[in-house]
């Protein structure tokens, strides 16, 4: 009777076929994890682009009341801004200056004034008997980065609205902002007077170059030009963010403030037309 003899795999064999079994899993392991990675990013993503579009369109929407008076008094101080900094704003007789401290980026300050309780400030609030001033600016409070409101007409409850804790005026508006920056169009050519309006604007500067200039003032801005680094909420990116991000014309490093190197960023510009100026 003959035997048939049989054969298993030899000891190399199996080792050649488990490392090429480890290579294999492997690759699909890291298949696996870019994906979930590019998933991730473009949830990221897709959060940033609403929360910047919703962002400009609220500023834009207040911005635009810049100047606006239907009580026949012109509004004292309608348009201020200071630049990267921790300042003082005038704002009505009155009125005591506005002081925001801890500011990342630009801080513009606008006052109109309306006799309708359908105008409100940036807290929804309505004042017709005086001049509504809206200060704008962006402030990192326990490690988030947020755009906040100052409205010198309410004073908020901090237990039912999230404020800044250095002025219980101050309203959180939107959150995951990391800078903002505001270029100035000017009309350089016109004065403003009764007869002359003010047209068109020929250049573009910052608060403090208006100020040094002797031969225009805010009087004569009759544009803005707003820009916003927008933030993801989480850490996705696998290394600091080094790349140089163009806001409003001023260049800001992705990782000025490491606690964010690493998050995604995007910036949104807009220009807005001060349509009471026209």
């Amino acid at each position: 009777m003959k035997i048939l003899k049989t054969h298993g795999f030899t000891l190399i064999e199996l080792m050649i076929a488990l490392s090429v079994g480890v290579v294999l899993l492997g690759g699909m392991l890291q298949m696996l994890a870019a994906s979930n990675q590019l998933l991730r990013n473009q949830q990221e993503l897709s959060l940033i682009q609403e929360n910047g579009r919703f962002t400009l369109s609220l500023m834009s929407r207040m911005l635009r009341q810049v100047d606006f008076s239907n009580t026949g008094v012109a509004i004292v101080n309608p348009l201020q801004g200071c630049d990267d900094a921790d300042c003082a704003l005038d704002q009505a007789a009155g009125l005591p200056a506005v002081s925001v401290t801890g500011v990342v980026g630009d801080t513009l300050q606008v006052g109109y004034h309306s006799l309708s309780d359908s105008v409100t400030d940036c807290q929804g609030q309505s004042d017709t008997a005086n001049t509504f001033y809206n200060t704008f600016y962006v402030k990192k409070v326990a490690g988030v980065s947020s755009l906040y409101c100052r409205s010198s007409a309410s004073v908020l409850d901090p237990a039912l609205n999230p404020t800044d804790p250095d002025d219980d005026r101050s309203v959180l508006l939107v959150e995951n902002i990391q800078n903002m920056q505001v270029l100035y169009g000017v009309d350089s050519t016109q004065v403003a007077s009764a007869t002359d309006q003010i047209g068109t604007a020929n250049k573009y500067l910052n608060a403090a170059a208006i100020a040094a200039d002797g031969t225009i003032s805010m009087d004569n801005v009759v544009t803005l030009r707003l820009g916003l680094l927008v933030l993801a909420s989480n850490n996705t990116k696998g290394s600091d963010d080094i790349k140089s991000h163009n806001v409003a014309g001023k260049a800001i490093i992705g990782n000025a403030d490491i606690e964010f190197s690493r998050r995604l960023k995007r910036v949104f510009n807009v220009t807005i037309d001060l349509r009471n100026r026209d």
